[in-house]
């Protein structure tokens, strides 16, 4: 798998899902978040996010990640096209 990214405000949005509640789903997202690169929040990440947020007035941990993705040049994988569509520089995939 090429190298890719995440984040500690990621891991935590995706334990707040439905899906984390099923124990064998559970050990599928781990063994997956596993493959993945913590992304410290430094500082100009965090005002990216804040620009980003200001801008497109998404809820505060959406700009932390949208922000993330666009600085280390990776896709966000995400179903929540609403909240990142019309963000420029941002590369999306949404999973079926």
């Amino acid at each position: 798998m090429e190298s890719s990214l995440e984040k500690v405000v990621n891991i935590a949005e995706i334990y707040s899902g439905k899906e984390i509640k099923n124990s064998r789903k559970r050990k599928i997202i781990n063994e997956f978040l596993g493959e993945f690169e913590i992304v410290a929040l430094e500082e100009n990440l965090a005002k990216k996010a804040g620009m980003i947020r200001m801008q497109y007035q998404l809820p505060f941990a959406d700009a932390i990640i949208a922000a993330t993705a666009i600085k280390t040049n990776s896709t966000l994988v995400t179903r929540n096209i609403k909240h990142f569509s019309k963000i420029k520089g941002l590369k999306l995939l949404c999973p079926k």
